[in-house]
């Protein structure tokens, strides 16, 4: 088993790498055929990323150098060590506090206005077409949100960006089960998605 070291200490957990700077050869060939697309959109691979409170759940982070988007490819870990495609997604914070998160997962809800969460599925969509169109999500929410910021080429900041969309998205759960049964069970399933997708994310994101 590989080490792991801590790169972010947030308020939803530890958020861990193993140092890997290229893709296991034994990786999926769905993760690996991802991972191509990503590359030729000029995405590089930082590395990886595994939250304490998602253990199951392994996340390749890449950027794109002076962009303004995170992409993640996902997928899970068996206690035996089977791994499993899981998905990619690509996110973006804005200066208004606001985070982008465009992903394949399906969604039984997709923005939280309140904790500035915005989030569009598109379960069918491959990584380029998918990437066209959170780009085209960036251009409308900036007259709203405030200019999508620069991304920094870290794992650390990629987890903050994460930690900080579980803390809000955590926060929204809470005020739903105040409300009414109908909306505390899909703010459920909303979390049980992201257990899947992180982010996302994220940060989801």
């Amino acid at each position: 088993m590989l080490n792991k070291k801590i790169v972010f200490e947030g308020q939803k957990g530890l958020y861990s790498t193993t140092g890997i700077i290229a893709l296991p050869a034994n990786e999926s060939p769905k993760v690996k055929e991802a991972e191509k697309i990503l590359q030729k959109l000029g995405f590089d691979l930082l590395g990886d990323l595994s939250c304490s409170q998602f253990a199951a759940v392994v996340i390749y982070c890449y950027v794109k150098p002076e962009g303004n988007t995170w992409a993640t490819i996902m997928k899970t870990v068996t206690e035996q060590g089977e791994s499993k495609f899981a998905g990619y997604e690509f996110f973006t914070d804005f200066s208004s506090g606001a985070s982008l998160t465009t992903t394949i997962t399906k969604l039984a809800i997709e923005d939280f206005k309140a904790q500035k969460i915005f989030r569009r599925s598109h379960p069918d969509l491959g990584p380029l077409e998918l990437y066209n169109r959170h780009q085209a999500y960036i251009q409308e929410l900036e007259q709203k949100q405030g200019m999508a910021k620069t991304v920094d080429d870290t794992l650390e900041a990629i987890a903050a960006s994460i930690d900080d969309y579980l803390v809000r998205q955590n926060s929204n759960s809470i005020q739903t089960i105040t409300s009414t049964i109908a909306t505390y069970i899909n703010a459920i399933g909303i979390v049980l998605n992201k257990e899947i997708s992180i982010g996302s994310g994220k940060r989801e994101g």
